[in-house]
């Protein structure tokens, strides 16, 4: 296991352009794993004044065409990002629910080639997952093309606890709650937090501080 600052708590951001209304072709959250998207329904019903965007890979899932959500069904992550790159859509925040770990490490050095085209500066992906081996490769990836990575371990009872509010800045989908349900040996989830750095999207010290100066 590679060394990654510990996180007691994720902070939300207190100030700056992510807390205002999201912009045309501008998303506040993806979700990918969102389930049948019950709960990611309840959270974009409180932030009427931002878009959010749920996937999941499952042909259970229906597509929904919201106020301000939408949930594509049968979709995968990097298949969705791709089309983000090719209509100019820019994501503040990412949560990333249990990505498959069998195979998947050419899957995800994809997610980090598109991740620059999509995720604005500053943004974050939160991923978790029931396996620290698996994220502790995705941390290796993502220390490698400059992006910042801090991790958490949360006790699975405390997680479960909490799931239905927010926690770390991510909400539970419903797959994650019949998952560790289903898999009760599990005892700990294992969260990532990856920023895309100001000082990795913008090198330039002068256009850094005058594109984000909060």
């Amino acid at each position: 296991m590679i060394f990654l600052p510990e996180i007691p708590k994720f902070k939300g951001l207190k100030r700056g352009p992510f807390r205002r209304p999201t912009k045309p072709n501008e998303i506040q959250t993806l979700d990918i794993g969102v389930g049948k998207g019950r709960r990611f329904v309840a959270k974009a019903a409180k932030r009427p004044e931002r878009e959010y965007v749920g996937v999941d890979l499952s042909i259970d899932v229906e597509d929904v065409n919201g106020k301000n959500y939408k949930v594509f069904g049968s979709t995968r992550a990097n298949d969705y990002l791709k089309q983000c790159v090719d209509n100019s859509i820019k994501v503040r925040n990412i949560n990333f629910d249990l990505p498959r770990p069998v195979g998947d490490v050419y899957r995800i050095e994809e997610f980090f080639k598109l991740l620059p085209k999509v995720l604005l500066p500053n943004g974050k992906v939160f991923m978790n997952s029931e396996s620290p081996e698996y994220l502790d490769s995705v941390s290796r990836i993502a220390l490698a093309k400059g992006y910042s990575v801090r991790r958490r371990e949360l006790p699975l009872r405390e997680y479960l606890a909490k799931a239905k509010g927010r926690l770390g800045g991510t909400v539970m989908s419903e797959y994650m709650e019949q998952f560790f349900t289903a898999h009760k040996f599990y005892k700990t989830l294992y969260v990532l937090e990856i920023t895309y750095p100001l000082k990795l999207a913008y090198p330039n010290d002068r256009l850094r501080r005058k594109v984000w100066p909060h």
